[in-house]
């Protein structure tokens, strides 16, 4: 015991307030000042832990949980240290106390890492490789009467007003402390560095943290360098007490969880539309992971790597570096994406590296599409509509007298229409007009327009065509069209035959309606001659 009392004196100046407290407080009121502090900051812990319940599910709520009740554990039993006598009975509960001090500063670190929005750090393997000298410690705690790595020198103080435990830490419990004071230390400056990114609630939030983290750390330094006011009392407990009324201050005050901070690399890595930063010769530096599912590669592959090789239909849209909106790509998997550029600039507003933010627009497209067909076809038989058919046929009006080009126009009635709809149902007169959509689609060029432009009425636009051309292909479709037959319900066969006109573009034609009415005469001078045939538009006989 002499090396725990003789370089003890009472009269120097440090424990001033010890000599006249024992002289003022009975040892009953002495045991209290070493145990009520204890007992108190396990309380104060407990109900950080009651209110981090709530809370367990959101993010670092469970690291505060962990950490409210390994404090409250390590407070709790180093008060009840000071209840009992005897050596033995102090180095039991020390034991379990043991927990809390492995556990708690690691727990609190990882609180604040996750609750301002760095949780990304975290990694499993990093969090293993911090957790191996607390769980050495804690294992070595509970043997150190095999090696004494943790404390070197275990035995009663009897020169204190109560009986307490004195002890020399071991080497082992100076490594820990100086590893926990490392990692609170770095973790103090990672938030003070990143404490101008968040709006001021969520600083205040910040600076409350800071508080939490400031006094265990302090209390720990005095601890360790025997400045505690009463000898042989640690102030960690005491210090993890106004921690967590400084925690519950937040959680009331300040809305923690309720308002948690927000990182803009949380906002970033959680969009859905994938997002590539570039640098000046368009290698990726940075992407989210839509952008990784976008590529289906190995994120270890992608960081250096030019995104036009990756993705050739990009080559084009970044050709131009300053482009805000280099326009729309489509992928070999049918999808479309708007692409959006943002510039990245450094600290001196020099154009560093370009944001690149990929919005899927494949369901608009579709939608698009959709629209489109129905607006320009008609949805019996896929063929133009009149509407369109009609915006088509001025268009290449223009275009052949601006060229000075034949076009011609054929137009095609199916004959006694109705008589098929009365006799076989309205049914087959459908799969008859189906049936001669396809024969015209088949028989004519790509390059042609084929609309439906009255019940059973149709319509060719050939381009490049003349009259005499004209009237050639009309006769093979007739033909074609009186070969053709229709299945019936009782597994008979039914033809048709269909009347036409043809006119071909000449200087009268003021427009396309012109145009249009001549082959529909001629159409019906077809008609009057006894269907099933062609006939030229009057002006073209002449």
């Amino acid at each position: 015991m002499q090396r725990f009392t003789a370089g003890f004196n009472p009269n120097h100046p440090r424990y001033a307030l010890f000599r006249i407290s024992s002289m003022l407080f009975s040892p009953i009121l002495w045991r209290s000042l070493y145990v009520m502090p204890n007992l108190l900051a396990a309380f104060g812990m407990f109900v950080v832990g009651v209110m981090a319940w709530r809370y367990r599910t959101q993010r670092a709520g469970m690291y505060l949980l962990i950490f409210a009740i390994t404090a409250a554990i390590w407070a709790f039993f180093e008060g009840m240290s000071y209840i009992v006598s005897s050596a033995e009975e102090i180095y039991f509960l020390w034991q379990p106390e043991f927990i809390g001090v492995c556990v708690a500063p690691l727990a609190l670190v990882l609180f604040a890492i996750e609750y301002v929005g760095y949780g990304r750090l975290i990694t499993r393997r990093r969090l293993l490789a911090l957790s191996v000298l607390p769980a050495i410690t804690l294992l070595a705690s509970w043997s150190n009467g095999w090696h004494g790595w943790i404390m070197s020198g275990i035995e009663m103080d009897f020169s204190t007003p109560i009986p307490t435990l004195a002890n020399t830490s071991g080497p082992l419990l100076w490594i820990y402390y100086a590893y926990c004071n490392l990692l609170v230390l770095a973790t103090i400056a990672f938030l003070l560095q990143r404490l101008p990114e968040f709006p001021p609630l969520q600083r205040r939030q910040v600076h409350l943290v800071l508080i939490a983290f400031s006094l265990p750390l302090l209390a720990a330094a005095l601890y360790m360098t025997h400045l505690t006011p009463l000898r042989n009392m640690s102030l960690i407990p005491l210090a993890f007490n106004f921690a967590g009324l400084v925690l519950i201050c937040g959680f009331l005050r300040e809305r923690m969880f309720e308002l948690a901070p927000v990182t803009a690399h949380e906002i970033y890595s959680s969009l859905e539309d994938p997002v590539f930063v570039l640098d000046d010769t368009n290698r990726i530096l940075d992407f989210n992971g839509a952008a990784l599912r976008l590529l289906q590669l190995p994120d270890a592959k992608l960081i250096g790597q030019p995104l036009p090789s990756l993705l050739p239909g990009t080559a084009c849209l970044l050709s131009d570096y300053h482009a805000e909106h280099p326009g729309e790509v489509i992928l070999h998997n049918d999808l479309y994406y708007d692409v959006r550029v943002a510039p990245l600039q450094s600290s001196g507003k020099r154009l560093s590296a370009r944001l690149l933010v990929w919005r899927d627009i494949t369901e608009r497209k579709h939608l698009e599409a959709d629209l489109y067909r129905l607006a320009t076809t008609d949805p019996l038989t896929g063929l133009y509509n009149r509407r369109y058919f009609l915006e088509r046929g001025q268009e290449e009006m223009r275009r052949a007298r601006r060229y000075g080009h034949p076009l011609s126009l054929v137009m095609l009635d199916v004959d006694y229409f109705k008589r098929v709809n009365d006799s076989y149902g309205h049914e087959i007169g459908d799969h008859m007009l189906i049936k001669l959509a396809h024969i015209l689609t088949n028989q004519c060029r790509t390059s042609d327009y084929i609309g439906r432009i009255g019940g059973e009425e149709f319509a060719l636009l050939l381009t490049e065509t003349s009259s005499a051309t004209a009237y050639e292909v009309s006769s093979r479709l007739l033909e074609s069209i009186r070969n053709a037959r229709i299945l019936l319900d009782d597994g008979k066969y039914v033809g048709f035959t269909v009347s036409a006109g043809v006119a071909t573009l000449m200087t009268i034609d003021k427009g396309f309606d012109t145009l249009l009415r001549r082959a529909d005469d001629a159409l019906y001078h077809a008609k009057d001659e006894g269907r099933d045939c062609l006939m030229l538009s009057k002006m073209e006989n002449v």
